[in-house]
């Protein structure tokens, strides 16, 4: 019988992106932004593309200021416990910010193992995610397509991927200390 495995994004489900990028850009427009509904926060502000795609890649690079969510060491310290796997992490990032992903995922795991595939775009990280039967996912989109494929998706509640649907294979969390109650799921 194979393991059950749990891989995880990184932007929105280990580390604050967003609020960091609409406080990048506040800074930047010196104006005030509304919460988005959507994950293209572009749209939802109203802003060019190109301008938010900058300043992502500017927080991409930031990594030693990017805010990490409060009981991520705790948690995956006890996933790697208990599997005494490396934690595994598919991100959308590009390649080219391969540096600075390694750099915020080890100040994030201090001491854990870790393993980063760096799928580039959005349908190879669904490809590559059947190796895996949990996932932890902010965007909508993706997460449904994964637990469409009858994997266990975890999302975290963010104003831009609030999941109106009720898939049973989505299961929606406050923070991501709340994990814990599902370590029967995940290791």
């Amino acid at each position: 019988m194979n393991k059950c495995k749990i891989a995880f994004d990184i932007d929105g489900t280990i580390v604050d992106v967003y609020n960091c990028l609409k406080s990048l850009i506040e800074r930047d427009l010196n104006k005030d932004l509304e919460d988005s509904d959507n994950y293209y926060v572009a749209e939802s502000w109203n802003l060019d593309k190109d301008y938010v795609m900058k300043h992502i890649e500017k927080l991409a690079f930031d990594y030693n200021n990017l805010v990490i969510y409060d009981g991520v060491y705790k948690v995956l310290k006890t996933i790697f416990d208990k599997t005494q796997e490396p934690i595994q992490f598919v991100t959308s990032r590009p390649i080219n910010q391969a540096f600075a992903t390694h750099m915020l995922i080890r100040r994030a795991l201090i001491d854990i193992p870790y393993q980063i595939a760096f799928a580039e775009s959005n349908e190879n990280k669904i490809k590559f995610l059947s190796n895996f039967c949990c996932f932890m996912e902010d965007r909508r989109k993706t997460a449904i397509e994964i637990a469409d494929d009858g994997n266990t998706v975890f999302v975290p509640k963010h104003c831009y991927n609030e999941m109106k649907d009720n898939n049973p294979n989505i299961i929606k969390i406050d923070k991501f200390i709340d994990l814990e109650k599902y370590m029967h799921i995940i290791t």
